[in-house]
């Protein structure tokens, strides 16, 4: 406790207008403060309302304690703040919001003592040196204190986090991998709490094969582009990662799209599957992202790809046999295994995707008279103009990518 000679003791005069003062108001706007400027989502929770109450009550009222000397820093150990970084760890409350939030409570509590302190010494009359010492030494233990209650806190937050989410993410694992490979498993409520995902919402599940970037990137990325209602991840494997996005409005084109266009700006590879519905449409989009990726050799972009981008080719590879037969049938000669035959493919697959020889040939980096020549000898060996067959023969092309990279 800070004694009269000590460098952070505090003058009796404002030690007792400190020791009186009634704490309610100051609380009220701290709680008010912070549920508008730093937690609007949680307004609506009452189990996080009442534990942040609990909380700013009790440090408002140490801090008072300290400073009007009833109580030393050393001493303070507030048992509902860190039961308040439970509760935000439980609710996955962004530790940069739990640190603006007691930031801004501080600041509020040294603007109210500041304000109380300049008061009395106006009414005392008290002396310019003795007044800013007054001052100062009051900021000084102010900030000790947030220093102290901060550091306790956040470690705590850090704790309570990280053992959630262990124990949280290996029974969400087992939940997820039970409802995907179990068509007659039904969560319960509890599972539902765990899972902390609607299941009943329309899905959009998104494939990651290479998480090096980061899933939470990912995910913030995804949350800001279209804002879900709720996000899931599973990992499929070690080096993958399954994303679910429950939209409260559903998944029409125009937002998939920005969700393709979100993922494309952060640079990962994907595999997005179409909207679904229910738990069959958890299962249904989690298959449809797992074929698109198997199927990634059929495109010609290796990023991101829509399952809507693959509709034809998971049509047809629904028969490899047939699949197989058409594609013989329609290349004829250019479906060998010969470098003559994949030149052939090739300037055939970019002639269908440019147009012009002029942009073939740039494309290719070939003689406009070789594309010219190519194309004709393409022709010859198909014995048919190849503007009759085009869709078959692109179709073909497709398959045949497929086919080589099973």
């Amino acid at each position: 406790m800070p004694t009269a000679g000590s460098e952070d003791a505090i003058a009796p005069w404002a030690r007792a207008a400190i020791a009186q003062f009634d704490v309610t108001d100051l609380c009220e706007e701290v709680i008010s403060r912070c549920l508008a400027e730093v937690f609007p989502a949680y307004l609506g929770d009452a189990a996080f309302v009442a534990a942040l109450r609990d909380s700013v009550y009790e440090n408002v009222g140490a801090l008072r304690d300290v400073l009007c000397g009833r109580l030393e820093i050393d001493q303070v150990t507030l048992r509902r703040r860190l039961a308040l970084a439970d509760v935000q760890a439980r609710l996955h409350v962004p530790q940069h919001l739990l640190q603006r939030s007691y930031r801004l409570s501080f600041v509020i509590q040294w603007e109210a003592w500041a304000d109380l302190l300049h008061r009395t010494l106006v009414r005392l009359d008290v002396p310019r040196d003795p007044a800013l010492a007054a001052q100062t030494r009051v900021t000084r233990l102010v900030l000790t204190y947030q220093n102290r209650v901060v550091s306790q806190v956040a470690e705590k937050f850090a704790r309570s986090e990280d053992a959630f989410n262990r124990s949280r993410a290996h029974i969400r694992q087992r939940l997820v991998r039970d409802i995907l490979h179990g068509d007659d498993v039904t969560p319960t409520p509890s599972d539902l709490v765990l899972i902390d995902y609607d299941l009943d919402a329309e899905h959009l599940a998104i494939l990651l094969p290479d998480t090096s970037a980061g899933v939470d990137t990912v995910l913030n990325a995804l949350r800001a582009a279209v804002r879900p209602r709720r996000t899931l991840s599973y990992p499929p494997s070690i080096a993958s990662t399954v994303v679910w996005l429950a939209a409260p409005g559903g998944w029409p084109d125009e937002k998939i799209e920005t969700v393709r266009a979100t993922l494309t700006a952060a640079g990962v590879t994907a595999s997005i599957s179409e909207p679904a519905a229910g738990v069959a449409g958890f299962r249904h989009a989690f298959e449809q992202a797992r074929r698109v990726e198997r199927l990634r050799p059929a495109l010609r972009q290796n990023q991101v790809i829509r399952h809507a981008d693959m509709g034809l080719e998971l049509l047809l590879m629904q028969d490899r046999e047939l699949a197989e037969a058409f594609v013989t049938k329609e290349l004829g000669p250019l479906a060998r295994r010969t470098s003559e035959a994949a030149k052939l493919r090739e300037t055939l697959d970019a002639s269908f995707q440019l147009g012009s020889h002029v942009a073939v040939a740039k494309h290719l980096r070939l003689h406009e008279h070789t594309v010219r020549n190519r194309l004709h000898k393409i022709e010859t060996k198909l014995g048919v103009p190849v503007r009759d067959r085009r869709t078959e023969l692109e179709v073909a092309l497709r398959l045949h990518r497929l086919l080589a990279n099973p």
